[in-house]
């Protein structure tokens, strides 16, 4: 399965900033540690935090 990620809101600039952006695009509320893990996880595959930005800035 493939899937396209769209952010309204920007992106996160790091992994580090992970759990910042999840918390504000939820209201405040905080992901449990778990979840915040699994999405690290998911973006350490991708190797960026902001997938679209690393491959739309101009040099």
């Amino acid at each position: 399965m493939i899937g396209l990620i769209t952010f309204a809101y920007g992106a996160p600039q790091s992994i580090d900033d992970l759990a910042s952006y999840y918390t504000h695009i939820h209201n405040g509320k905080k992901l449990s540690s778990e979840k915040l893990a699994e999405i690290k996880n998911q973006f350490r595959r991708w190797g960026v935090a902001d997938t679209l930005g690393s491959i739309t800035k101009s040099k």
